[in-house]
């Protein structure tokens, strides 16, 4: 029988399992309805991303119950699909590693227009059959595991779904495939509780044994991860410079920009020799010079610009760091110690960094665990396969009728 699984990630990236369901069936009438119920049970609304393998059932699920967040994929499970068609294809292996190497490169584009590049180049690699394969099943859906697309939403960096993978398999260590349905339960509540505990112990070392901090102010307010990446994006953000433009403040780095001028001043240097050297010749040819001149001005700002990040009403970044995480970057940083603002202001964190939000005391450290009665059942005679499986689904069908 499945069993699924619902985890979340707490405010030091640490993982958390929310919610466990036992399912007749996969089907997306079945995740619907685990899913209507998890989303009327809890506050769901600052749900932002979720992470599937590509089971088309608990996707249409999920967009259905939660249409405000975005459902991705899993990288691992991505390549591992590929890699089963790929090896599927009556063609030589030279073409095959071709293929494999354009279809990973496909899953790393960080720009859509790279990714449209390298899709033509999938197209002359592979086969006409592959080619529509990839159009109907992934290209459709290329927001859901492409680069270019992971890196605009929140996803904390994670890009597959090992956090639940791991946990799954500390899950069949621990409980028996073919044994009594409340010594799985049991067994179950014991895992999460052992983790609970792990992970509550490493919580506590980290916030009430604290090591002295350049930001203590920071440190008694947010969460010991959103601390230590705060301080280090503090320290990055003394690197930039920033301008004020009509759309916020462009952001870039004091090297890049060193570097500019220095080749700003080479260039008038030549400039300057060469109109000494040259004072006697056409006007023709100085226009010729100045029009080149002026191409490679363009092209020095053209390149400029692509380094620089913008920060919007210096509370909204246009960055990765910002948008996967939630976190302050050092581009906001830098802008708001260009501006003369305070550095950095407590209601710009997002609150899921805050140790308010992220509880912690010492009596669940020692609590006694709860009271679970666990009742052997014996049979006089051993159930066979088909009356186990007749006796599980008339348990199932209880509790249903009891969460019901």
């Amino acid at each position: 029988m499945p069993v699924m699984t619902i985890m979340c990630v707490d405010g030091n990236l640490e993982s958390r399992v929310v919610a466990f369901a036992l399912i007749s069936e996969e089907s997306r009438q079945m995740y619907e309805t685990m899913f209507r119920l998890f989303d009327e049970t809890n506050d769901c609304s600052g749900v932002q991303t979720f992470m599937v393998d590509k089971c088309m059932a608990e996707i249409s699920a999920l967009d259905q119950i939660f249409p405000h967040a975005f459902v991705e994929l899993c990288h691992f499970h991505v390549l591992d699909a590929f890699k089963r068609k790929i090896n599927s294809l009556d063609c030589r292996a030279e073409e095959k590693d071709e293929v494999r190497r354009v279809v990973s490169k496909l899953c790393e584009c960080r720009r859509e227009n790279e990714y449209e590049e390298v899709k033509e180049e999938l197209r002359e690699a592979s086969s006409e059959s592959f080619f529509q394969y990839f159009l109907r099943n992934w290209d459709v859906m290329k927001e859901r595991w492409v680069m270019f697309a992971r890196q605009s939403r929140v996803n904390f960096v994670d890009r597959t779904s090992n956090r639940i993978e791991s946990f799954h398999q500390k899950l069949k260590q621990e409980v028996a495939r073919m044994g009594p349905l409340d010594l799985m339960f049991y067994n179950i509540l014991l895992i999460l509780r052992t983790l609970d505990n792990k992970i509550t112990h490493q919580n506590f070392s980290s916030t009430f044994r604290k090591v002295p901090s350049s930001r203590p102010h920071l440190q008694k307010v947010v969460t010991p991860y959103a601390h230590a990446c705060l301080v280090a994006e503090v320290q990055r953000s003394q690197r930039f410079v920033c301008r004020v433009v009509p759309e916020g403040v462009l952001v870039r780095e004091r090297e890049a920009q060193a570097g500019e001028e220095r080749e700003a001043q080479a260039g008038e240097e030549r400039e300057t020799q060469a109109g000494e050297e040259h004072e006697a010749q056409a006007g023709e040819e100085r226009e010729t010079q100045a029009g080149e001149e002026h191409e490679a001005q363009a092209g020095e700002e053209h390149e400029a610009q692509a380094g620089e990040v913008l920060v919007i009403n210096v509370k909204v970044c246009s960055c990765s760091i910002f948008r996967t995480k939630l976190l302050l970057c050092r581009h906001i940083l830098a802008a708001r110690s260009h501006l003369n603002l305070k550095l950095p202001l407590l209601d710009l964190i997002h609150k899921r960094w805050l140790q308010s939000e992220n509880p912690l005391t010492i009596t669940s450290l020692v609590a006694p665990a709860p009271s679970i009665s666990v009742v052997q059942i014996c049979y006089r005679n051993p159930l066979s396969r088909p009356a186990k499986h007749v006796q599980a689904k008339i348990i199932t069908d209880q509790i249903a009728d009891a969460v019901g």
